[in-house]
């Protein structure tokens, strides 16, 4: 840097010199540098053409680091051209497709162009308009990538998975072009690559005793892009790669504990509980606690095993999760598992949206501010700032209102809660499930529930099979629930005779487990201390009936699925043809698929 009293010729080599740094992408370093020159800029007295060179310099800085506002406010000051571009952008932010005859700058232009795509919801479009630029201007087309990229960032929004592949060719170009800024502001806009995480997690997790091995932990750190990771076994050893850990992140899931050193990503933090889920079983400690009396679901039945692993699947992932099934299945039951396994340290919060008057449900949820409504004379959290660092579980999400399904997806969406009557909102983390036992695809059909809310509250469904489905956990459950009732009802030594569970076990059960505990509710309750339950006990229970007809639930269940999959079949396995043949749209025919096991694992 020159001084600044060699005049407005010398500031204007140097700002030179700054333009080189923007290209590269060394953010920081052009924002140190250009505050040295507008310090030297104010000891010259001629600065024609210098205060529309830092302005417009200004505004670019602003792009790469997302912030679209500033840039607005520095175009005013910038010259003709380089106001053009910035207020490209700043139109873009608002659902305005630039034209594409805008100069060819640091990739600004792919930058407007992507944007507004993404605005206009036109996100496959916004796909195409980045591979064609790839294709043939590539390092505009990364460069202006990244500075998208970073804009979403601000408005609190990422890529989703299709995105990927491009992805990985940005950095590519980036990285032989010598574009380390922008491909380092990149990475960490985006976080890890998922291909590199999986093959990491998979040299871990694939290796057995060895799992803990200093060359294969490297590999995971460099995956999730973590300087340094300790990870310590009750009673055992601790193994240290990279960097000291000692001021890092600490998880601990099942006795092991791993630090990560600085902050890791959402995708670094979900990798690490997975292995430290494993670990147990790797090394041979036996099953994890998730297995053991610490678990509330009963039974050894194949259709909860499957359950199971889907809770294990996605309790460490901070996505939402939706459990359908039908009333009294346990569909809480398996919230607070979700909860327990994800080593969330917060509280778990459950609302029933069924039970609260739509009219002062959304205080509940969303909390009040001061003076909102008449008799408001303090501020108070809602529900939603009770979960932070927790579980928000959100029972019979289909009996929302309307009115609110909106307030729920930007709460979604912008992970912020805005108290009633007040004018800012505060951010959260909170860890969103919900269930129901409605059919929403017909009551989105209907009207009654928004489609857009059910995609952000179902990246994963769970369904949790009736009691019917699974007579061999009867016995299990039964013999829980005794227990449990004995002592709440100080009726000591009240067991069930094995005659009394083949009873049991032969029931209907259409209110499920909730039945099951109601009916032997009754029967202990009127037991003597020490009494065997025998079967004339349960009377009542109904048995299953053999006959020609299902019942409804069952016979719909049978014909849905015969009729999709001839569906599927008579198109080839083309779900788009399958939709319209069938006179509904594409998502309605994936939710059914996914409902009735028709769509392959990892399918969408």
């Amino acid at each position: 840097m020159r001084g600044g009293g060699e005049g407005v010729s010398s500031i204007l080599e140097d700002l030179e010199l700054v333009r080189c740094d923007l290209v590269r992408g060394e953010v920081e370093a052009v924002a140190a540098a250009l505050a040295r020159i507008e310090g030297a800029a104010r000891a010259v007295s001629e600065r024609v053409g210098l205060v529309e060179a830092v302005a417009a310099l200004r505004g670019y800085l602003a792009l790469a680091r997302g912030d679209v506002e500033g840039a607005e406010t520095c175009a005013a000051g910038a010259d003709e051209g380089d106001r053009e571009l910035l207020l490209a952008v700043v139109q873009a932010a608002r659902g305005g497709v630039p034209a594409r005859e805008l100069p060819r700058r640091w990739g600004v232009a792919v930058t407007a162009r992507l944007l507004a795509h993404w605005v206009r919801g036109e996100e496959e479009v916004a796909r195409q308009e980045l591979a064609r630029s790839l294709a043939t201007s590539p390092r505009e087309a990364a460069v202006g990538f990244a500075r998208f990229v970073a804009c979403l960032g601000r408005r609190g929004e990422r890529l989703p998975a299709p995105w990927s592949g491009l992805r990985v060719e940005a950095e590519r170009v980036l990285d032989g072009a010598g574009l380390d800024g922008w491909a380092g502001r990149l990475r960490r806009q985006l976080g890890p690559d998922p291909l590199e995480v999986v093959r990491a997690l998979d040299g871990v997790l694939g290796a057995g005793s060895d799992a803990l091995a200093a060359a294969r932990l490297e590999r995971l750190c460099r995956a999730l892009e973590v300087e340094g990771l300790r990870v310590s076994l009750p009673g055992g050893p601790t193994v240290q790669v990279g960097a000291p850990a000692g001021e890092g992140e600490e998880l601990t899931l099942f006795g092991v504990t791993a630090v990560a050193s600085g902050r890791p990503s959402e995708v670094a933090r979900a990798a690490l509980l997975l292995v430290l889920r494993q670990v147990p079983l790797l090394l041979g400690a036996g099953e994890p606690a998730s297995r053991g009396g610490g678990s509330n679901l009963l039974g050894a039945s194949r259709a909860l095993a499957r359950v199971r692993e889907e809770i294990a699947r996605w309790a460490p992932l901070p996505a939402p999760v939706l459990i359908t099934g039908e009333p009294g299945t346990g569909k809480e039951v398996v919230a607070r598992e979700l909860h327990r396994e994800s080593g969330r340290r917060g509280e778990f919060i459950a609302v029933n949206c069924a039970g609260i008057p739509a009219t002062l449900l959304e205080s509940e949820l969303f909390g009040v501010a001061r003076g909102a409504f008449t008799g408001a004379d303090r501020d108070r959290g809602g529900l939603v700032e009770a979960a932070e660092g927790g579980t928000l579980f959100l029972d019979e999400v289909g009996e929302l209102p309307v009115e609110l399904q909106g307030k729920l997806l930007r709460l979604l969406q912008e992970r912020e809660v805005r108290r009633v009557g007040a004018t800012s909102a505060r951010r959260v983390d909170v860890r969103f499930v919900a269930a129901t036992n409605r059919d929403l695809a017909a009551a989105i059909a209907a009207g009654s529930f928004r489609q857009d809310l059910y995609y952000r509250l179902a990246y994963a469904v769970i369904a949790v099979p009736p009691l019917r489905e699974r007579p061999e956990d009867i016995e299990a459950l039964a013999v829980h629930f005794t227990a449990e009732l004995a002592r709440t009802f100080q009726r000591p030594g009240v067991r069930l005779s094995a005659a009394a569970l083949a009873r049991l076990r032969q029931g209907q059960w259409p209110g499920n487990v909730r039945e099951l505990e109601s009916c032997l509710a009754r029967a202990v309750a009127a037991a003597r201390p020490g009494e065997v339950l025998g079967p004339d006990r349960f009377a009542d229970v109904v048995g299953r009936q053999r006959s020609e007809l299902p019942p409804w639930a069952e016979a719909l269940a049978a014909f849905r699925r015969s009729y999709f999959a001839d569906l599927l079949a008579e198109t080839g396995g083309n779900r788009s043809a399958a939709a319209r043949r069938a006179g509904i749209s594409r998502q309605t025919l994936l939710y059914h698929l996914r409902e009735l096991g028709l769509l392959g694992r990892g399918e969408a």
